[in-house]
């Protein structure tokens, strides 16, 4: 996983039954589990629309925001 930060957040999501199987498929046949699973899709997603993370900086300000 290539992530540009270390910081971590919790989130409660809504997923269709059908992309739970496939998580949950992925963790039981390739040992992965469903957070890394989750970030490395997002990361792949993001990477093809050629969106960028902001800075650290301003990722650091944004997490003691919402804290």
């Amino acid at each position: 996983m290539s992530h540009e930060t270390e910081m971590t957040k919790d989130l409660k999501v809504r997923l269709p039954v059908h992309y739970h199987m496939k998580l949950q498929t992925l963790k039981i046949l390739k040992g992965k589990n469903m957070s890394e699973s989750l970030c490395e899709a997002l990361d792949l997603y993001f990477e093809e629309r050629g969106i960028k993370l902001p800075s650290s900086a301003v990722l650091e300000e944004m997490a003691r925001e919402t804290a």
